[in-house]
Protein backbone atom coordinates (compact mmCIF):
# COMPACT_ATOMS: atom_id res chain seq x y z
CA UNK A 1 0.00 0.00 0.00
CA UNK A 2 2.69 2.37 0.63
CA UNK A 3 4.47 0.99 -2.55
CA UNK A 4 7.96 0.57 -0.83
CA UNK A 5 8.66 -2.49 -2.34
CA UNK A 6 7.98 -3.69 -6.12
CA UNK A 7 6.80 -7.00 -7.61
CA UNK A 8 9.67 -8.45 -9.07
CA UNK A 9 10.76 -11.95 -9.71
CA UNK A 10 14.10 -13.95 -10.60
CA UNK A 11 14.84 -17.53 -11.49
CA UNK A 12 15.43 -19.98 -8.74
CA UNK A 13 18.19 -21.93 -10.95
CA UNK A 14 19.91 -18.62 -11.58
CA UNK A 15 19.77 -17.16 -8.20
CA UNK A 16 20.92 -20.23 -6.32
CA UNK A 17 23.65 -20.60 -8.68
CA UNK A 18 24.62 -16.55 -7.83
CA UNK A 19 24.22 -17.64 -3.93
CA UNK A 20 26.70 -20.58 -4.51
CA UNK A 21 29.35 -18.90 -6.54
CA UNK A 22 29.48 -16.16 -4.06
CA UNK A 23 29.85 -18.79 -1.11
CA UNK A 24 32.82 -20.60 -3.73
CA UNK A 25 35.05 -16.78 -3.46
CA UNK A 26 34.30 -16.18 0.11
CA UNK A 27 36.09 -20.01 0.48
CA UNK A 28 38.39 -19.75 -2.01
CA UNK A 29 39.67 -16.45 -0.17
CA UNK A 30 39.49 -17.54 3.04
CA UNK A 31 39.66 -21.20 3.26
CA UNK A 32 43.43 -22.85 2.85
CA UNK A 33 41.97 -26.27 2.03
CA UNK A 34 45.99 -27.56 2.68
CA UNK A 35 45.86 -26.43 5.92
CA UNK A 36 42.38 -27.82 6.58
CA UNK A 37 43.62 -31.16 5.31
CA UNK A 38 47.05 -30.78 7.59
CA UNK A 39 44.99 -30.68 10.44
CA UNK A 40 43.14 -33.26 10.34
CA UNK A 41 45.97 -35.19 8.93
CA UNK A 42 47.52 -34.35 12.66
CA UNK A 43 44.44 -34.73 14.43
CA UNK A 44 43.79 -38.35 12.99
CA UNK A 45 47.40 -39.06 13.72
CA UNK A 46 47.14 -37.82 17.54
CA UNK A 47 44.02 -39.79 17.50
CA UNK A 48 45.83 -42.98 16.39
CA UNK A 49 48.76 -42.69 18.89
CA UNK A 50 46.66 -42.10 21.70
CA UNK A 51 44.70 -45.55 20.70
CA UNK A 52 48.00 -47.40 19.75
CA UNK A 53 49.40 -46.42 23.50
CA UNK A 54 45.79 -47.69 24.95
CA UNK A 55 45.87 -51.14 22.73
CA UNK A 56 49.78 -51.39 23.93
CA UNK A 57 48.96 -50.95 28.21
CA UNK A 58 45.78 -53.41 27.53
CA UNK A 59 47.83 -55.50 25.87
CA UNK A 60 51.06 -55.35 28.77
CA UNK A 61 48.40 -56.22 31.21
CA UNK A 62 47.16 -59.11 29.87
CA UNK A 63 50.29 -60.72 29.24
CA UNK A 64 51.39 -60.40 32.53
CA UNK A 65 48.25 -61.45 33.97
CA UNK A 66 49.11 -64.65 31.85
CA UNK A 67 52.45 -64.58 33.16
CA UNK A 68 50.83 -64.59 36.65
CA UNK A 69 48.06 -66.87 35.97
CA UNK A 70 50.86 -69.32 34.63
CA UNK A 71 53.17 -69.22 37.86
CA UNK A 72 49.81 -69.86 39.62
CA UNK A 73 49.86 -72.57 37.77
CA UNK A 74 52.98 -73.97 37.99
CA UNK A 75 52.76 -73.95 41.79
CA UNK A 76 49.17 -75.29 41.74
CA UNK A 77 51.23 -78.42 40.29
CA UNK A 78 54.24 -78.21 42.59
CA UNK A 79 51.37 -78.36 45.24
CA UNK A 80 50.13 -81.36 43.94
CA UNK A 81 46.64 -79.31 43.94
CA UNK A 82 45.87 -79.88 39.70
CA UNK A 83 46.80 -83.10 37.78
CA UNK A 84 50.39 -83.14 35.16
CA UNK A 85 47.32 -83.73 32.86
CA UNK A 86 45.78 -80.77 33.59
CA UNK A 87 48.86 -79.00 33.81
CA UNK A 88 49.89 -79.63 30.54
CA UNK A 89 46.59 -78.59 28.54
CA UNK A 90 46.22 -75.56 30.82
CA UNK A 91 49.86 -75.00 30.12
CA UNK A 92 49.42 -75.22 26.54
CA UNK A 93 46.35 -73.25 26.10
CA UNK A 94 47.87 -69.87 28.13
CA UNK A 95 51.44 -70.64 26.48
CA UNK A 96 49.47 -70.20 22.83
CA UNK A 97 47.47 -67.36 24.33
CA UNK A 98 50.42 -65.58 25.50
CA UNK A 99 52.28 -66.09 21.85
CA UNK A 100 49.73 -64.03 20.02
CA UNK A 101 49.77 -61.28 23.03
CA UNK A 102 53.18 -60.90 22.62
CA UNK A 103 53.70 -61.05 19.08
CA UNK A 104 50.57 -58.15 18.65
CA UNK A 105 52.44 -56.03 21.12
CA UNK A 106 55.73 -56.24 19.47
CA UNK A 107 53.53 -55.16 16.15
CA UNK A 108 51.92 -52.39 17.62
CA UNK A 109 55.41 -51.64 19.53
CA UNK A 110 57.47 -51.61 16.36
CA UNK A 111 55.05 -49.39 14.55
CA UNK A 112 54.09 -51.81 11.92
CA UNK A 113 51.06 -50.50 9.57
CA UNK A 114 49.88 -51.19 5.91
CA UNK A 115 51.17 -48.27 4.30
CA UNK A 116 48.28 -49.26 1.87
CA UNK A 117 45.72 -48.78 4.27
CA UNK A 118 47.03 -45.42 5.74
CA UNK A 119 47.49 -43.97 2.03
CA UNK A 120 43.72 -45.23 1.51
CA UNK A 121 42.89 -43.11 4.66
CA UNK A 122 44.69 -40.10 3.12
CA UNK A 123 43.08 -40.01 0.19
CA UNK A 124 39.50 -40.56 1.59
CA UNK A 125 40.18 -37.64 3.95
CA UNK A 126 41.26 -35.55 0.97
CA UNK A 127 38.12 -36.22 -0.97
CA UNK A 128 35.97 -35.04 1.69
CA UNK A 129 37.56 -31.88 2.42
CA UNK A 130 37.67 -31.24 -1.17
CA UNK A 131 34.30 -32.21 -1.45
CA UNK A 132 32.76 -30.23 1.52
CA UNK A 133 35.02 -27.23 0.48
CA UNK A 134 34.18 -27.06 -2.79
CA UNK A 135 30.64 -26.71 -1.42
CA UNK A 136 28.87 -28.69 -4.36
CA UNK A 137 26.17 -29.83 -2.57
CA UNK A 138 25.41 -27.60 0.32
CA UNK A 139 22.64 -28.55 2.91
CA UNK A 140 20.61 -25.89 4.00
CA UNK A 141 21.64 -25.24 7.33
CA UNK A 142 25.15 -24.45 5.81
CA UNK A 143 23.39 -21.92 3.25
CA UNK A 144 21.17 -20.64 6.29
CA UNK A 145 24.32 -20.34 9.06
CA UNK A 146 26.58 -18.62 5.98
CA UNK A 147 24.18 -16.19 4.73
CA UNK A 148 22.05 -13.63 6.72
CA UNK A 149 20.19 -11.74 4.22
CA UNK A 150 19.46 -11.76 0.30
CA UNK A 151 18.14 -8.83 -1.46
CA UNK A 152 17.07 -9.20 -4.60
CA UNK A 153 16.73 -5.26 -6.50
CA UNK A 154 14.42 -4.55 -9.52
CA UNK A 155 17.23 -4.76 -11.84
CA UNK A 156 17.70 -8.17 -10.87
CA UNK A 157 21.26 -7.60 -9.07
CA UNK A 158 21.62 -9.34 -5.75
CA UNK A 159 22.89 -8.25 -2.88
CA UNK A 160 23.87 -11.30 -0.38
CA UNK A 161 24.74 -10.28 3.37
CA UNK A 162 26.96 -12.80 4.76
CA UNK A 163 26.52 -14.09 8.92
CA UNK A 164 30.26 -12.75 9.37
CA UNK A 165 32.12 -9.75 8.72
CA UNK A 166 33.38 -10.10 4.87
CA UNK A 167 32.19 -8.50 1.96
CA UNK A 168 31.26 -10.19 -1.71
Amino acid sequence: KQKVCTTHSNNYDELEQEILSSLIKICQKYIDKNKIKMNIFENLKKKKKSNKKKELDLLKSEIHHTNDYLDTLYMDKLNKKIAEQQFERIKRKLENELTIKQEKYNELNNGIQSSGQEDFENKKIKEYVDEFLSLAKPNRELIVALIERINIYNDKTIDIKLAFDTEI
